[in-house]
């Protein structure tokens, strides 16, 4: 029985590794432009340790590296992975990642699911289905490469970010009977927050269910634990 396919999705951990006799302000340098080509290159998401060993792994603070790195960045998911409690009191430490994922933009945000289909068509209809893959952009950021199934491609994504005119394309990368082909206009897709964004104060315990994109608009603050489920 054929297996459907998933596409492989690819993200990287840094502990980050590093010789104690480099200078230690150029290799966070290093690592921050590594995520910013990882960004470039697609990858889904990052996780940044902390550790505390003197030399080694030098990110002592990942919420203070990740709020560097989304700055620098447009797309790719960003995480502390993880927080050592036993290191830190509770209760400054979970306002301070949920501020750090707050300022930090769309790339401190977490990316809703979505799904796009594309076909393939041969110009004469006598010429038989198309093989290959199909490659989904938005923009110029690699979302999906999928294989046709008789002449239809369908990719899953979970990084789109809440904004409006999200410009898809989908580029078909040929087989030995059929040339490439990229789609001669983006279709645009609006991808909208959950629930109305935080406006005002609101003080309490604030929970994101999955499927969830909330947001904290101008004039709005979040004061209590916020639990993010996945």
């Amino acid at each position: 029985m054929p297996q459907p396919y998933l596409p492989s999705r690819f993200g990287v951990f840094l502990a980050p590794c590093h010789r104690p006799d480099r200078d230690p302000a150029l290799q966070l340098r290093r690592d921050l432009d590594l995520v910013v080509e990882l960004d470039r290159l697609g990858y889904e998401e990052v996780w940044a340790g902390e550790h505390h060993s003197a030399g080694y792994e030098i990110i002592a603070s990942p919420e203070l590296f990740l709020a560097a790195a989304a700055e620098r960045t447009s797309r790719i998911m960003l995480g502390t992975g993880v927080n050592s409690l036993p290191y830190h009191h509770a209760v400054p430490g979970r306002p301070r990642a949920w501020r750090g994922r707050a300022t930090a933009g769309p790339a401190g945000r977490c990316g809703r699911r979505g799904s796009g289909a594309a076909t393939v068509a041969p110009a004469n209809p006598d010429a038989g289905t198309p093989t290959g893959e199909v490659t989904f952009f938005d923009g110029a950021v690699p979302l999906a490469t999928v294989p046709l199934r008789d002449g239809r491609a369908t990719a899953r994504t979970g990084v789109l970010q809440p904004t409006t005119g999200h410009p898809v394309t989908a580029r078909y990368g040929g087989d030995p009977a059929f040339t490439p082909a990229t789609t001669p206009e983006p279709t645009g897709i609006t991808v909208g927050f959950t629930e109305p964004c935080l406006t005002s104060a609101h003080t309490g315990p604030l929970t994101v269910a999955p499927g969830e994109a909330r947001c904290i608009a101008a004039g709005g603050s979040q004061t209590g634990p916020v639990t993010v489920r996945p």
